[in-house]
């Protein structure tokens, strides 16, 4: 079983990891961020093996999970970035992976979450030096 929601509690998250729920793909505010009192849950579905990825809400937006602080504490909880996938379309994406292996690495590697780390690290900083003159 999977989800997308982006209207995101606690009560929520942890709900669906009591009730078997195998990923979570969370719609993100802004550049792909949800509050800190939702960090427990986040790190409990990790702890858990329930795979949550961030989508952000808007046509054209991009998921930027270094640019702030909110961004890479998620990331260290295991919140796994999707670049410019839609929340309707990492469900189908995610459901169809699901379905082909329960191993979270295996879901990574698919053609499903395409969105490699080094490549999405690659653009996030070839973004931050456009637009703030900041290098690595």
């Amino acid at each position: 079983m999977f989800i997308t929601i982006r209207i995101c509690s606690r009560d929520i998250i942890d709900a669906l990891i009591d009730n078997g729920y195998k990923g979570i793909v969370i719609a993100g505010t802004g550049l792909g961020h949800v509050n800190k009192p939702l960090y427990p849950a986040l790190k409990r579905a990790q702890e858990k093996g329930v795979q949550v990825y961030m989508t952000v809400q808007t046509l054209w937006g991009y998921v930027q999970m270094y640019v702030y602080e909110t961004g890479r504490e998620m990331m260290e909880l295991g919140v796994i970035p999707l670049a410019n996938m839609l929340p309707e379309v990492a469900y189908i994406k995610l459901g169809w992976a699901l379905g082909q292996t329960q191993d979270a690495e295996e879901v990574k590697k698919t053609n499903a979450y395409s969105c490699q780390w080094r490549d999405y690290r690659k653009r996030a900083i070839e973004w931050l030096s456009r637009i703030s003159g900041w290098h690595s």
